[in-house]
């Protein structure tokens, strides 16, 4: 397509390529054969203390225990969207009246509507759709809890939703620093316990 040929041309030309890992370190030379850098610490503690700050007096933050947990990601396998509905149906967020809202589309949509059917959770488990990007602020605002359940190098949802004050639960164990501003606000999943 025409983006990715931009974002190859966009490689191509960088002065210099800053990643977060070694992993995808090794991704730009194996797939681009371009050298990269790795920023550690990339996230300033301040950031998100600012963003916490203002969202007090924002008409979109929910109150809190919303009982929303949100999910936003394309509906595909690797996303692990069928062990996160199962495990919220043998949890007690359902007995509590939590709800779980998953935002995206994709090939797994019909698969991921059946298992919440078969499992029971249609009053308490929704597909939404797509999210447009302008929209992802307030509904991270309006969650109580984020789920990132898929293996990724780096996913700047996790921030946004740290600083949208929302506890976190996510695989990317290696790229939430251990700051005092995220201690007690995330809840770090090894990937292969999926």
């Amino acid at each position: 397509t025409i983006r990715t040929s931009f974002i190859l041309l966009a490689y191509k030309l960088s002065a210099k390529i800053l990643v977060v890992s070694d992993y995808a370190k090794v991704e730009k030379w194996n797939l681009l054969d371009a050298s990269a850098v790795i920023v550690v610490g990339a996230v300033d503690d301040d950031i998100c203390i600012k963003v916490n700050e203002s969202l007090k007096n924002s008409p979109y933050r929910a109150a809190l225990n919303s009982k929303k947990i949100i999910s936003v990601s394309r509906l595909s396998k690797e996303k692990n969207l069928d062990l996160l509905i199962l495990a919220f149906g043998k949890s007690n967020f359902k007995n509590e009246g939590y709800t779980l809202e998953l935002y995206g589309v994709g090939k797994e949509s019909n698969r991921l509507k059946q298992i919440i059917s078969e499992s029971g959770l249609d009053d308490c488990v929704r597909l939404c759709g797509f999210l447009p990007e302008k929209d992802l602020y307030n509904k991270l605002c309006e969650a109580d809890i984020f789920v990132n359940l898929q293996y990724v190098d780096y996913n700047i949802t996790v921030f946004e939703a740290f600083a949208c004050n929302c506890i976190v639960v996510t695989t990317s164990i290696n790229y939430v620093p251990d700051s005092k501003l995220f201690a007690n606000r995330c809840v770090k999943v090894a990937s292969y316990a999926l």
